[in-house]
C-alpha cells in the first residue's frame, strides 16, 4: 500500500493513499505509547477495542477508500475540557474529536456551571 503525506484541506498535512483500499484492509499499525493491559483497561475501560490483532493495534478501513483520498480517523477523545472541533467534512461528522459520551458530559458540566453563575 502506498501512503503519502501532503497538504490537507482538513488541517495542515494529511495522509493520502495512492491506490484504492478495500473495506477491512489493515492500513497501518499504531505504534504510539505502549501500555500494559492494566493501564489500557484503566484508560479505555468504557471503549471496546475491536482493532487489536495478536496484541497489536491497527487502523482498519471501515469502508472502501478511493485512490487519492485523504485518510481520516475518529479519535473519540474523552479527556479534555476545551473545544476540539473536527474538520473532516464527513456528512455524519459530529463536529468534535470528542466521543459522543464525553460531549454529553461536557454539556452537562457547562449547563451546571451556567446555572450556578446565573
Amino acid at each position: 500500500m502506498a501512503l503519502i503525506i501532503r497538504q490537507s484541506r482538513i488541517h495542515s498535512h494529511g495522509c493520502y493513499t495512492t491506490r484504492p483500499i478495500r473495506k477491512g484492509t489493515l492500513i497501518i499499525e499504531y505504534v504510539g505509547l505502549c501500555l500494559s493491559y492494566e493501564q489500557a483497561d484503566d484508560l479505555y475501560d468504557d471503549f471496546p477495542n475491536t482493532d487489536q490483532i495478536k496484541g497489536k493495534m491497527w487502523i482498519i478501513a471501515l469502508r472502501d477508500i478511493a485512490a487519492g483520498e485523504e485518510l481520516t480517523y475518529d479519535y473519540n477523545l474523552f479527556d479534555g475540557e476545551d473545544d476540539a472541533p473536527c474538520l473532516c467534512g464527513a456528512k455524519t461528522c459530529r463536529g468534535s474529536l470528542y466521543s459522543p459520551s464525553h460531549l454529553r458530559k461536557l454539556a452537562k458540566k457547562r449547563a451546571k456551571a451556567a446555572a450556578a453563575s446565573a
